[in-house]
């Protein structure tokens, strides 16, 4: 039982629009110090869950907590979001064109609007160069120094991005709510923001929840993964957890890659499920009737010594590795192996193919 205080709890919340219904009875916790990614296909209500966390809108039922502070409470207590005190990375970042990069920052801090312009009580003076201190400080952080006085339109996507970012870890809030901030990026500059934020965020110990439907997004980096399936949660647990051991079909199809097949136990070894490839090693020692959920990386493909009625039906090769696609004789059933080397079969060429691990098996 994990003993850390909780950032942030969620129970029970339901929340819909009008008469359409989006989150059902929703319950979670999200540690201090730890990044939760909350993921799931497009509708399925993570922005709205979101939004119910940061305030911008009200749950039907149930309770979202803040350390000890209930912010929200059904229909009774809902706090604000600008006193709720937590930082939102919209997507594509959302800056305000008119102000400068330190304009946008300096917005996020709780009193960015204290003083007028032209005052020139020392007060005022001393917390505006505390401020301006504080802008540089952050826009080191994120791998901006010296972009201040730049206009967002002068941006890169990936620099607006961290601008964004900066924004909402000005007030050191006490939650970090990202939405899919990386969505709109090329693949490069996807992978290496990923990187920076994630980094920054375990530097600074930041309670943070990460929206996605990119499972290789919530994967590398969350420390757990909450996953939302037609506005539920269906598992949550480390990404390895829901990875190697989805607690249904749905959420195994959901999270990776993955090939499905029909499987019985009749005339099989106890702890094997026969199948349209053969014998299939699974978890535990079920009986009857169900199927079985392979991951590519867990077959291994041989050239055929003997007929097995599978051939090479698409050859891809991705860089560390290549992708086989091989499929039985009417083409029923395909099943995707990963394979080290450089295009190690050709289209056509009849292979064997194994399980190398136990998988999950359901009714």
């Amino acid at each position: 039982m994990n003993d850390k205080p909780s950032g942030l709890q969620v129970s029970g919340v339901s929340a819909s629009y009008g008469k359409n219904a989006v989150l059902h009875d929703v319950s979670f916790d999200v540690h201090e110090g730890e990044l939760l990614a909350v993921l799931g296909p497009s509708g399925c209500g993570k922005t709205t869950l979101l939004r119910v966390i940061a305030g911008l809108h009200r749950a039907d039922k149930g309770k979202v907590c803040l350390g000890e502070r209930v912010v929200a409470e059904g229909n009774g207590r809902h706090v604000p979001p600008e006193r709720r005190h937590v930082g939102l990375v919209p997507q594509e970042g959302a800056l305000f064109p008119h102000l400068s990069v330190s304009g946008n920052i300096s917005y996020g801090l709780r009193n960015g609007r204290a003083g007028s312009a032209g005052s020139r009580h020392p007060f005022d003076l001393k917390r505006r160069s505390a401020r301006r201190a504080q802008v540089e400080a952050l826009l080191q952080l994120v791998g901006l120094p010296g972009k201040g006085r730049a206009r967002p339109a002068q941006l890169s996507g990936g620099q607006q991005q961290r601008v964004a970012l900066a924004r909402a870890l000005a007030p050191s809030p006490a939650l970090v709510l990202l939405d899919e901030p990386f969505s709109a990026l090329d693949a490069g500059l996807r992978a290496s923001l990923r990187t920076d934020v994630r980094s920054l965020l375990y530097e600074r110990k930041m309670t943070s929840i990460l929206v996605t439907h990119d499972q290789d997004e919530a994967l590398g980096m969350a420390d757990r993964i909450a996953v939302l399936l037609d506005g539920q949660i269906a598992q949550i647990g480390t990404p390895e957890e829901v990875y190697h051991s989805p607690v249904s079909l749905a959420v195994g199809r959901f999270v990776g890659d993955s090939v499905v097949l029909d499987a019985e136990s009749a005339n099989a070894p106890s702890g094997w499920m026969r199948t349209v490839i053969g014998l299939v090693p699974v978890i535990g020692n079920p009986s009857g009737r169900g199927t079985v959920l392979v991951r590519p990386e867990q077959v291994t493909c041989t050239r055929a010594t003997e007929p097995t009625g599978l051939s090479v039906t698409n050859v891809r090769f991705t860089g560390p590795s290549t992708v086989v696609t091989v499929a039985n004789e009417d083409r029923s059933t395909c099943i995707r192996a990963h394979c080290a080397g450089d295009r190690p079969f050709t289209h056509g060429e009849e292979v064997s193919i194994g399980v190398t691990a136990p998988v999950p098996f359901f009714r």
